[in-house]
């Protein structure tokens, strides 16, 4: 059995790398701020992304920046990873009247148009 290596152009960089485990760093930083608010009752609906940061980030890191991603609850930070920036992300999911949706929205429904989320 011979084992083939993969096409140079393929390979993930170093840079690519670094960038992917900062995102990952990021949301779990961010998923333990989001369960301390939801403890104190400030958000209603937190579902954390612990442990599937490497398949969320893995696959936001194929694809094009003008793939349209759809998430769903544990994909939050993913918005972050599109160029939203932290305090529009914050926003959203407090429902304040200053986020995307007028704050008429579940912290769930991140969203946003110009980052193809």
């Amino acid at each position: 059995m011979t084992v083939q290596s993969a096409p140079e152009s393929s390979l993930v960089l170093e840079p690519d790398l670094r960038r992917i485990h900062r995102s990952m760093v990021r949301s779990r930083v961010l998923d333990a701020f989001l369960a301390d608010l939801g403890r104190r009752g400030l958000v209603g609906l937190v579902a954390p992304a612990h442990g599937y940061e490497a398949h969320l980030f893995g696959a936001l890191a194929a694809l094009r920046p003008t793939d349209w991603i759809f998430g769903d609850l544990r994909m939050g930070s993913s918005v972050l990873e599109r160029g939203v920036a932290t305090r529009s992300w914050l926003a959203q999911i407090l429902g304040t009247a200053s986020s995307a949706h007028a704050g008429h929205a579940s912290a769930a429904e991140l969203t946003a148009r110009e980052a193809h989320v």
